[in-house]
């Protein structure tokens, strides 16, 4: 059975009484064969090859996420009649997330926020440095993360309760235990009423609710969030902020979130990461001590204002220093 579509996708074979999957990941300029373990990433599936079908579960808490001295360099071709130029992407940096933070990547765009996340997902190896998840090293290797895109990767044809189950049906996981495990939590979440829905008949808020819950159930103790509300209006933005609060309180996963935004990364994070430069690197690390739970009322105190200027003058700095 294939499953088109533009993530390339899925063909499920039987022989010797096993099921295997194994899906052509087209994604931008690269193309590669996804293998044993490949994370999920939005639409894009993974592969798992089994003989028993796993059990549906969100219970996973956080775990100790370690970035230790993770850099990336590629050989650029900048003129053909001369060798490969090694250019550095993003030098080595650390950073950590502990079971149960939110952490954040604050830069502009070209830093390296995105090669990091690729490398951390084990999409990319890094040049140099590793990556530990619990004191494990998990370099270069997939299917420890969950991974979630701004642009939300639902597939137009298949309705809301099918596109948040999609991971697990590609996984292996049995269509009655997945919509069993999936139900609750679009209840809970304010999807409930929309499981028949196609992704164009929702606004952009719900579809990225669904996306995050296509993640949470992918049941990882780390979820990489590569800017998802960026592409909201301000005020849906922010009741996704409010709501991503309540997930992380309830589930306690560990999360990296990337964004542009200044207000959210603080607004989120337990500790933010601000980037600069090209080659990218961490400038500055930013403990916020903001009391928890938070709603959009920590937004007005002077302990926010605070933290907000304090990025943005680290950024201001950073690119004045580049301009002289």
């Amino acid at each position: 059975m294939r499953f088109p579509g533009f993530f390339g996708g899925v063909t499920r074979r039987k022989s010797a009484g096993d099921w295997s999957e194994i899906s052509s990941l087209n994604y931008g300029h690269k193309s590669s064969l996804c293998t044993r373990g490949v994370p999920w990433v939005g639409a894009v599936c993974f592969a798992r090859k089994q003989r028993r079908r796993p059990a549906v579960s969100v219970g996973i808490q956080g775990s100790t996420l370690e970035v230790k001295g993770v850099g990336k360099s590629y050989e650029v071709v900048r003129d053909s009649k001369v060798p490969p130029v090694l250019t550095e992407v993003l030098q080595p940096v650390d950073v950590l997330a502990r079971p149960g933070e939110l952490v954040s990547i604050v830069g502009p765009s070209g830093c390296g926020k995105s090669t990091l996340f690729s490398i951390v997902a084990g999409l990319e190896a890094p040049s140099v440095g590793t990556i530990e998840i619990d004191g494990a090293d998990v370099t270069g290797t997939t299917g420890h993360v969950g991974y979630m895109l701004q642009k939300d990767m639902l597939l137009p044809w298949r309705s809301i309760l099918d596109n948040v189950i999609l991971g697990l049906e590609v996984r292996g996981v049995a269509r009655a235990d997945a919509l069993a495990a999936a139900r609750p939590l679009l209840k809970e979440y304010g999807l409930g009423d929309y499981e028949a829905a196609r992704p164009a008949q929702l606004s952009g808020g719900m579809r990225q609710r669904a996306a995050l819950l296509r993640t949470l159930l992918f049941n990882r103790p780390i979820m990489l969030l590569d800017e998802p509300f960026g592409a909201l209006d301000a005020q849906t933005r922010l009741q996704m902020q409010i709501w991503l609060l309540e997930v992380q309180a309830t589930f306690m996963k560990s999360i990296v979130f990337v964004t542009h935004d200044i207000d959210e990364a603080v607004l989120l994070s337990d500790r933010i990461y601000v980037m600069w430069g090209r080659p990218g690197s961490v400038v500055q690390e930013i403990e916020i001590d903001l009391p928890k739970p938070r709603g959009v009322e920590v937004t007005t105190t002077p302990a926010f204002a605070e933290y907000k200027e304090q990025v943005r003058s680290i950024l201001m700095r950073k690119k004045e220093e580049v301009s002289l």
